[in-house]
């Protein structure tokens, strides 16, 4: 039996460390290696398979650059990705005692050689209607059989990526540094099913199709998901994935929320206004949508509902109809739990204050605080 150490160069990992010596460099290389390794790998796949043959792929990874490297492994292999499952096999009380941050569902690709008659060359725009009527169709289907949070958005990847394998090479829309056209990367495809996930939350709390920035998204979704404002770290992740395609530090060190060991908690608004700059939190041309809307209410919680209606007209909140689809949505996402007569969130209490004061006739009070969502917890 061989009693040396694994080939760890050889392996097909993004391994950071290896490229340490490159300074801020490592990580594109590490990723770069990673890519040519798997498509290596995926070459000598397509070599041995038989021209009828199948290439089944087991993939759970939930971040979004870790699909475009195996899309455009698979892709410049040879391959096309003909159809997906999303396949259960993880129960959530395992995931949530473990703290693991995992998706539940693991995605099987089904491949086929991509027929040679397949000439490509066909521009990212021109495939964009069939990649969002995809990406929409994965996700009602996958959604009436029970999935949800990151695993749905996992779960339209596949359908995705079946668009463009079918017709790559496929050609960005965007010219490379030399002017040139460029291939694209699936992960522009990728943002496509994540806007479709988003839009259909966003249609469900505010009631119309609407588009709000994505640290606005992520305090929405998580209030909408949770029901509080705090949550474990796995989970907001797994949120912020599906937001913003990137890490939750990303949006903690924005100041979006805090975290400490296993938890991330929602600033309120009075927390985030001692962040931020009057003037531009009340900016309607700077910041972020969810700063503005927080900004008013711990302008109401501090100086009363006068106050906070004089700040609105003053920045043209009042009238801005995206401004109004907001504080619909954030009524509609913050719960509405009381004890004893008293709303128990000091961001219900104030949200329903100023809509029902100011924002009668474009926001509806919710009855049920139970509203439906696409992220639900155990």
């Amino acid at each position: 039996m061989p009693t040396g150490l694994a080939d760890t160069a050889s392996e097909a990992v993004a391994n950071v460390a290896r490229f340490a010596h490159t300074g801020r460099r490592k990580k594109e290389l590490a990723t770069l290696d990673y890519e040519a390794k798997m498509q290596a790998i995926f070459a000598e796949a397509h070599r041995a398979l038989a021209d009828d043959g199948v290439l089944t792929v087991m993939f759970t990874h939930k971040k979004a650059e870790a699909w475009d490297t195996l899309g455009m492994a698979l892709m410049e292999a040879g391959f096309q990705i003909e159809t997906s499952w999303p396949v259960n096999t993880e129960s959530q009380q395992s995931l949530h005692i473990a703290k693991k941050n995992a998706a539940a569902s693991t995605i099987m690709l089904v491949c086929r050689k991509r027929p040679a008659t397949s000439t490509g060359g066909v521009f990212f725009d021109d495939l964009v209607p069939d990649i969002r009527q995809a990406a929409r169709t994965a996700v009602k289907e996958f959604a009436a059989a029970g999935i949800d949070g990151v695993d749905l958005l996992l779960s339209s990847y596949g359908p995705v990526l079946s668009v463009i394998s079918e017709h790559w090479p496929v050609l960005s829309s965007k010219a490379d540094e030399s002017g040139n056209a460029r291939r694209l990367r699936p992960e522009e495809a990728l943002d496509v099913a994540r806007e479709e996930l988003l839009a259909a939350e966003r249609r469900a709390l505010v009631g119309k199709d609407m588009q709000f920035d994505p640290p606005t998204d992520f305090v929405l979704f998580a209030w909408n998901t949770f029901k509080a404002a705090e949550f474990p770290y796995d989970d907001a992740r797994k949120l912020a994935v599906a937001c913003a395609g990137s890490d939750i530090d990303d949006l903690v060190k924005g100041g979006v929320a805090s975290k400490t060991t296993g938890t991330v908690t929602l600033r309120s608004p009075k927390e985030r206004m001692k962040q931020t700059v009057e003037a531009k939190t009340l900016d309607p041309k700077a910041g972020t949508m969810i700063d503005r809307l927080w900004g008013i209410l711990a302008i109401a919680e501090s100086s009363g509902l006068a106050a906070a209606k004089a700040a609105m007209d003053r920045a043209g909140m009042s009238s801005d109809q995206k401004f109004s689809s907001l504080v619909q949505a954030a009524v509609n996402a913050v719960p509405r739990t009381k004890k004893k007569g008293e709303f128990t969130r000091p961001e219900a209490e104030w949200l329903d204050k100023l809509a029902s004061t100011y924002f009668a006739g474009s926001v509806e009070l919710p009855e049920d605080p139970d509203s439906g969502r696409l992220f639900d917890v155990d």
